[in-house]
């Protein structure tokens, strides 16, 4: 559980750094409504314990969207 949350942590800060825009006046990369409701599917899914499938599940669709999102900004000579 602990390595979870210490990977949740170390996400999260990437998330809630600002885009460079490449202008003076950057972007969160996500809004924070967005985290937020990330984050609190994340650790409900990690204080269930046993970790019910369905929460699993919910959480890795967001997951999976979001990295999918990411996949088209994100320069992979940077």
């Amino acid at each position: 559980m602990r390595a979870t949350l210490d990977r949740w942590d170390t996400l999260s800060l990437d998330l809630r750094a600002g885009v460079d825009t490449g202008y003076p006046v950057g972007m969160p990369f996500l809004p924070a409504g967005t985290l937020q409701t990330l984050e609190a599917k994340i650790l409900a899914a990690v204080e269930a314990i046993p970790i019910p499938p369905t929460a699993i599940d919910e959480v890795n669709k967001d997951l999976r969207v979001l990295q999918a999102a990411c996949r088209d900004r994100l320069d992979p000579v940077a």
